[in-house]
């Protein structure tokens, strides 16, 4: 089994971070830890929670699509 930390352009960058984890048994993607940062690490909504939400959202989204996938392949989200 191979594994691949994938860090999107369009994701914020840290050092001994990974955005999201791709492992070729079953093709699976693992993805964490997403926040209302943009790839600039700046906090987006920063007194609107319904704005932090929107941008985790779509930072799982940017993680999914970099890795070939989109939000209706997702299996599960706990919060």
């Amino acid at each position: 089994m191979s594994i691949e930390h994938r860090n999107p352009d369009e994701l914020f960058k840290l050092p001994g971070f990974s955005q999201a984890v791709q492992t070729s048994a079953g093709k699976r993607l693992y993805i964490a830890g997403q926040g209302a940062f943009d790839k600039n690490m700046n906090l987006i909504g920063a007194n609107d929670y319904e704005a932090q939400a929107r941008q985790a959202f779509n930072n799982i989204a940017i993680a999914l699509a970099d890795a070939g996938a989109s939000p209706e392949q997702l299996v599960s989200s706990v919060m």
